[in-house]
């Protein structure tokens, strides 16, 4: 990476953050939790929080709900599971509280039916209760569509090592899950056709993603097709500059604790609505005049004029379509937080306030982002390599491509996980096609599209 790239990296921009989540982050710093990882990892805490009790309506068929995909990158020993633990604490002690009432619901439940079948009364049987929870962890995309339906406010999918959940992905039907998440990124419906039993649906899943990697693993994010699919345009990157590890000598005090646990109590505590179809359904807040003049400027400077830009990467065009809507999402989970911590006077409407602290979180994301473009390898140009390949008529060998150095692909190993990719996409078939002459054979590449 080089030294501008570095000089632009941006630190986490803490003062967006009402006051008692700025002291908890500052105090974080004191048992030497950076601030990116603590600020980031709160971010996906707080939407977790506010769930799908909220949503912010563009306009009437343009809903933003706040799901977050958050990741925070950092080698091993920078204290990333301690960063995320002391954001979580919260969110935590509210998983502790639901298993210890399904516990006791449970032991309820043995009880009447104990004396249900005592008496011989079939009438009087109880019904099992499902129990409700906020935190998944190691979940299949199935299970967890089975505890959206349980839990309708939303979840949140942590994973330690977020490396486990891209590999899942598509463990058991290569793409399916994939596109399952791509669906959850944007809380659109959901269906689970089960063979005994019938099928889950959940009309407005809200789920976000909250983990760690480590940067020997962000190629598992970016390849495998990822990129081209917009999987890893969703996701959000934390990458700070390492800071000096330290003897931590003190406590965060009592008083900054329970002011941070309070924001959250009150999260938690904002209601849904319910309507005649909907069990479980959003309140839905617009933005004010100053917001969303605000907004529709920074649309058009920050994100229309770079993705109208010829010049702009294919892959960086992805990546700021995405942040248009996390801009949306940022603006309400920050309003809605202010609000609670008496910041904001009103949840009516989204202010312009909460709108430009939300563009400093998309310049800080933005930021790391192109870290992460600048220090990993730079993917090929597929529209090129993809024309190419048309060029020729539609088939190629391998051995073509990497000759030719078409669109970066300029080995045989970067052509072979070109041709992976792609045919795992759809877009190529692959064959080995032994030689006329004897010799090894060759790998023959056919374009579907």
């Amino acid at each position: 990476m080089n030294a501008a790239k570095s000089s632009s990296l941006l630190t986490f921009p803490t003062s967006v953050f009402p006051k008692p989540l700025r002291e908890y982050i500052e105090h974080g710093s004191s048992q030497n939790y950076p601030d990116d990882f603590v600020g980031a990892a709160l971010l996906a805490c707080l939407a977790t929080a506010i769930g799908a009790s909220h949503e912010l309506e563009v306009n009437a068929n343009w809903h933003e709900p706040t799901t977050l995909f958050i990741a925070i990158v950092g080698d091993a020993g920078v204290r990333k599971s301690s960063s995320l633990n002391y954001a979580m604490k919260a969110i935590r002690t509210r998983q502790k509280q639901q298993i210890q009432a399904h516990m006791l619901a449970i032991q309820q439940y043995d009880e009447q039916m104990r004396q249900a079948k005592a008496n011989k009364d079939s009438c009087a049987l109880p019904e099992l209760p499902s129990g409700e929870q906020t935190i998944v962890e190691d979940a299949t995309v199935e299970a967890l569509i089975g505890l959206l339906a349980q839990n309708p406010r939303g979840l949140l999918n942590f994973r330690d090592e977020l490396a486990s959940w891209t590999r899942d992905l598509n463990r058991y039907r290569a793409g399916s899950d994939e596109q399952r998440w791509l669906s959850l990124w944007s809380a659109g419906s959901i269906t689970y056709n089960r063979k005994t039993q019938a099928p889950l649906f959940v009309e407005r899943p809200v789920v976000s993603v909250l983990g760690g990697l480590q940067p020997a693993v962000l190629s598992e994010v970016f390849g495998q097709g990822k990129s081209e699919n917009g999987f890893s345009d969703r996701v959000l990157f934390a990458y700070p500059n390492p800071i000096a590890r330290c003897v931590v000598k003190v406590s965060v005090p009592i008083t900054i604790r329970e002011a941070y646990a309070s924001v959250f109590e009150r999260l938690f505590a904002l209601s849904h609505i319910s309507d005649g179809d909907s069990e479980y359904a959003p309140h839905l807040i617009p933005l004010d005049h100053e917001a969303r003049a605000a907004f529709e400027q920074w649309s058009e400077d920050y994100i229309n004029r770079k993705i109208n830009d010829p010049n702009t990467p294919a892959r960086e065009k992805g990546v700021l379509s995405k942040l248009e809507a996390y801009l949306l999402r940022f603006a309400l989970i920050l309003h809605i937080t202010a609000y609670v911590c008496k910041e904001e006077g009103s949840c009516e409407a989204i202010s312009a306030s909460s709108i430009c602290r939300a563009m400093r979180l998309v310049e800080y994301f933005k930021s790391h982002y192109d870290k992460i473009a600048a220090s990993s390898s730079p993917l090929p140009d597929t529209d090129k390599v993809i024309n190419w390949i048309r060029e020729k008529g539609g088939t190629v060998t391998k051995r073509d491509i990497y000759r030719a150095k078409v669109g970066g692909l300029d080995t045989q190993a970067k052509a072979t996980a070109f041709i992976l990719d792609h045919v795992g996409l759809g877009v190529l078939v692959a064959e080995e096609v032994p030689q006329k002459h004897g010799g090894p054979s060759q790998t023959v590449v056919h374009l579907l599209i």
